[in-house]
């Protein structure tokens, strides 16, 4: 957003528009989110998402410029991507195992361990 708004009045507006979006969206989801769960259950909540994120692709893709700037070949890198993954996906696993083997620190640390 900071690339795509001038700088000035129209990029401050910009800011301030999408933090009051994001605090109105945080204060009513949690209020909105409740009275959801207590008419139709928790499992309500997964489907609440579907409608809202079908107007917000609806809505990028109506207001969001497109980018016809030439940025030449990109290409993925795997050679760094796969290590910096594997970097990343290893100490989240072991946080979240029931395994005391997968831990990097004795089990007995844990509170709650088997």
């Amino acid at each position: 957003m900071g690339t795509l708004f001038a700088e000035g009045r129209e990029r401050n507006r910009a800011f301030s528009i999408w933090g009051a979006a994001g605090g109105s969206g945080m204060a009513l989801g949690s209020l909105l989110g409740g009275v959801l769960t207590q008419a139709f259950g928790w499992p309500a909540i997964f489907f609440v998402n579907v409608p809202l994120a079908a107007v917000g692709v609806v809505a990028a893709l109506m207001l969001i410029p497109v980018d016809h700037e030439d940025r030449g070949a990109r290409r993925f890198d795997v050679p760094s991507s796969a290590p910096t993954s594997a970097a990343g996906w290893r100490p989240a696993s072991a946080c979240t195992s029931r395994s005391p083997r997968a831990l990097p620190w004795p089990a007995s640390a844990l509170p709650y361990s088997a």
